[in-house]
């Protein structure tokens, strides 16, 4: 702990007083901002907590989410005329500490998908994207003011060496971040050779966008244009290997969109040497920068598999997708406490999420300009980044531009959840990219994972409310 808030006991007062058990859920957010290199902590860092507008369907045409104004906060720093003592790089926002009169600065991060951004002298701007959700819990204390930092004539506010507790009100989050310094070019011919000074690898960072699961649509899934016909695969693969009838096999389709949002392209890369096609369960390699524009290439367990030239290289499990409930009030009905619901629906007739494969670089979209620059040049869908094989069959520069987003609509392939035996209610859709195995790990690199699940409440109707899909589609292995 003493990294984050020295070694003092106001700090570990401070961690207990929004609920330090208690780090899925916030009412209180608060941490540290560090130096990436050395952990060193950061002071008169500001953040910014600004809420994602997520509540429209994402469609492929409009997948660029759209921003509310910021809650702000400041780490306290050694500059600060109040006292602090320990508490240098720590930010703090408590929606139950008393506001001096005038102020009225929010303090409270709102509820959802936020993007912090975070910015100091001598460091990469930094941005990142955290589902805060709420519950119930600890005491919080009421007297302790906060750390917003940014309106002139009023901040910071100071660290009282008393506490007192009231409750119950609702526990918190901790969040601590870190920055890079920002790196420099030394040119020739000043030296021999250019120099980069600060110089470090920079990493995707994959979500599954929540919009897209607001775009569901319950179906039979033997249904054709004249109704329920032989089993197409595209809505349930279980149905054929099961043996179960078409006309009454009901599943959920519902569309993904997966986004990278981290400061470098999610990239990979295998070479098929004399082979005319990758067969499935060719391992990737993972192409990591830095920011002089080095690479490494990393081995994963992530797998590929397409055809030769001219066809398509699918990034096979790269998400994976469930049912959980039935939502219990009290239990599991909240997104924080969604995990508690089990899961229910099948995969290949057993209970337990279901794979996704996809085609990176298809139907990519914009997703945050912020973090991509903008849309290619006109007329230029993609520069580099594709998943169908050029001629040369080396399925090189498969993946997804930081900032931009892989769309798939409802019925697309794999896009499906059997649900044959769920009972009519609410439930939780989940979906994961880079899902963790039973160990825990993870295909690919990223820089954050703690943002890798989004969820969804949906409603199952009974079976004969189901509708009928009109055409054959993908099958999804």
């Amino acid at each position: 702990m003493s990294r984050w808030f020295g070694s003092n006991s106001r700090s570990l007062a401070f961690l207990a007083s929004c609920g330090f058990s208690s780090l899925g859920a916030t009412a209180c957010t608060y941490g540290s901002v560090a130096d990436a290199a050395t952990g060193a902590n950061l002071p008169g860092t500001s953040l910014s907590f600004q809420q994602v507008d997520m509540s429209t369907p994402v469609t492929r045409y409009a997948t660029q989410v759209g921003l509310f104004n910021g809650v702000a906060a400041r780490t306290w720093s050694p500059s600060d005329p109040v006292a602090h003592a320990g508490y240098d790089g720590v930010y703090w926002l408590n929606p139950y500490a008393p506001e001096r009169t005038g102020d009225s600065t929010p303090t409270l991060v709102a509820q959802g998908w936020n993007r912090v951004t975070l910015t100091v002298s001598g460091y990469e701007i930094t941005r990142i994207y955290r589902n805060h959700q709420y519950t119930t819990g600890n005491s919080v204390q009421t007297n302790v003011p906060y750390s917003s930092g940014l309106t002139p004539g009023v901040m910071p506010y100071p660290v009282p060496a008393v506490f007192t507790y009231t409750g119950p009100t609702a526990s918190a989050a901790l969040e601590s971040f870190t920055m890079w310094k920002t790196p420099i070019l030394i040119p020739v011919p000043i030296v021999p050779a250019p120099i980069w000074i600060n110089n470090h690898l920079k990493l995707p960072d994959l979500i599954v966008d929540p919009r897209s699961l607001l775009e569901v649509q319950q179906v039979l899934a033997g249904c054709g244009p004249a109704g329920p016909v032989a089993a197409e695969r595209g809505y349930c693969s279980s149905m054929t290997d099961d043996g179960l009838t078409p006309a009454t096999q009901q599943c959920l389709s519902f569309s993904s969109n997966f986004a990278n949002v981290g400061t470098s392209n999610f990239e990979l890369y295998a070479d098929p040497g004399a082979a005319t096609s990758l067969p499935p369960g060719t391992l990737a390699q993972q192409v990591i920068y830095d920011v002089a524009g080095a690479h490494q290439m990393v081995l994963t367990t992530g797998q590929l598999a397409g055809g030769g030239a001219g066809a398509q290289t699918d990034t096979l499990r790269f998400a994976q997708f469930d049912l959980r409930g039935p939502i219990v009030a009290g239990v599991c009905d909240t997104e924080a406490t969604a995990s508690a619901c089990p899961i229910v629906s099948m995969d290949h007739g057993a209970v337990g999420p279901s794979p996704k494969d996809v085609c990176l670089g298809a139907n990519t979209h914009v997703f945050d300009p912020d973090l991509y620059g903008g849309p290619s040049p006109a007329g230029v869908a993609f520069l580099r980044l594709t998943c169908i094989n050029s001629g040369s069959l080396k399925v090189s520069d498969l993946g997804l531009y930081a900032g931009q987003a892989e769309m798939y609509g409802v019925g697309q392939k794999c896009n499906y959840l059997d649900i044959t035996n769920v009972a009519p209610g609410k439930y939780w859709l989940e979906g994961e990219v880079n899902p963790a195995d039973a160990n825990g790990h993870r295909a690919y690199q990223e820089s954050d994972y703690s943002n890798n699940i989004s969820r969804s409440q949906v409603t199952i109707r009974a079976k004969d409310q189901a509708t009928c899909p009109c055409s054959p589609k993908n099958a999804c292995n």
